[in-house]
């Protein structure tokens, strides 16, 4: 069995479980009304540039040693994502407080506040997973000579 598999496949999994929750949040919170080519372009501009992180996790998964070298745009990606959805929830969380405060809509904000939540959830198992694929890039570098002590007598 090859080392670190049962990680890659966590990994692949969680990711297609994140971009099925966050196409159904991101849908859930669509309005619905207009033109059918309207109402799918959201969908699409949402999944297109997530669908990069299942897809480098099953090339992983499948063939590790050929596909090691995406690792680290893997990292790169999930590094953006979560620093952008960071700051997504810092400036949602004030608008959210700021209309509860005020006494606003309280459909909407509840609504607001549930979809603020599922961002902070999938931010969080960003950083998780995150964090596994640098134990992954770490574990599985390539060993230098000189860390080997088989620098051939230099």
């Amino acid at each position: 069995m090859e080392k670190y598999r049962s990680l890659r496949s966590v990994l692949l999994i969680y990711e297609i479980s994140r971009l099925f929750i966050l196409v159904l949040l991101f849908s859930f919170y669509s309005p619905l009304e207009g033109a059918i080519h309207l109402r799918v372009f959201p969908y699409i501009a949402m999944l297109s540039p997530n669908v990069i992180f299942p897809m480098i996790t099953f090339f992983l998964y499948i063939n590790f040693s050929e596909y090691r070298n995406f690792l680290p745009l893997y990292l790169a990606g999930k590094f953006i994502m979560i620093t952008a959805l960071s700051v997504w929830i810092i400036l949602s969380l004030t608008q959210n407080i700021g209309d509860l405060y005020m006494g606003q809509d309280q459909g909407n904000i509840y609504n607001g506040i549930i979809l603020l939540l599922g961002s902070v959830a999938l931010s969080i198992t960003d950083m998780l997973s995150l964090t596994g694929s640098c134990y992954l890039l770490i574990k599985t570098r390539p060993i230098r000579l000189q860390e080997a002590g088989l620098n051939g007598g230099l």
